[in-house]
């Protein structure tokens, strides 16, 4: 059932969300009445209006997590103390790594153009049975039927698509959320001792 939660949560469109919502009620009743008590924009994709920013803040978390490895057994101290020294080795190279990027120039800029409204078609694999599939791609929107350029805000392929038909750069449609130098500033920060502690 949690994997069901799971699927639920970070389903990209309302439909597959519900598809998981009513598989969890049916094996498990009492799980949903949990859920029904939480409001869906506040744990599912599909619903979040494109405000959770998708997997930003669990790849964030799974960093974190990372740097704890090996600390369950310590003493609070103790872990207060590692957390500490490793958050700061951890911020200081991914800051060191992020700065090596922008000075690469891996940075996108933006720019107008006249044509944002395109019709997709997916290929047709001979493999699947469903027929292809259609997606309206609206650019200055940032809006894909598929729902995937508006809840991760990231290109999707029909995105992806209808950008290199255009000459477009794709990297204009992407939230400034996953620029490196906003990333930079999440790793920017110093760590300070902690005052009137005993380590």
């Amino acid at each position: 059932a949690i994997f069901l939660n799971i699927f639920a949560a970070y389903a990209i469109t309302e439909p597959q969300c519900n598809y998981y919502y009513n598989i969890i009620r049916e094996n498990n009743p009492e799980v949903t009445t949990w859920i029904d008590q939480i409001p869906r924009q506040q744990f599912t994709l599909a619903y979040d209006e494109g405000k959770r920013r998708g997997h930003l803040t669990t790849n964030l978390a799974k960093a974190i997590n990372s740097i704890l490895k090996k600390t369950r057994n310590l003493p609070i101290s103790s872990i207060v103390l590692v957390t500490y020294t490793r958050c700061n080795a951890f911020f200081t190279e991914r800051g060191k790594q992020i700065t090596a990027m922008i000075s690469d120039d891996h940075v996108y800029f933006e720019f107008d153009r006249n044509i944002t409204r395109f019709k997709v078609e997916e290929m047709v694999n001979p493999r699947e049975i469903r027929p292809a599939r259609k997606f309206v791609v609206i650019l200055d929107e940032r809006w894909c039927d598929c729902d995937r350029f508006q809840k991760i805000h990231l290109s999707c392929s029909h995105v992806l698509a209808v950008c290199k038909h255009a000459h477009h750069d794709f990297n204009i449609y992407i939230s400034r959320y996953y620029r490196l130098d906003v990333i930079m500033k999440v790793y920017n920060n110093m760590f300070w001792e902690l005052r009137h502690e005993e380590y």
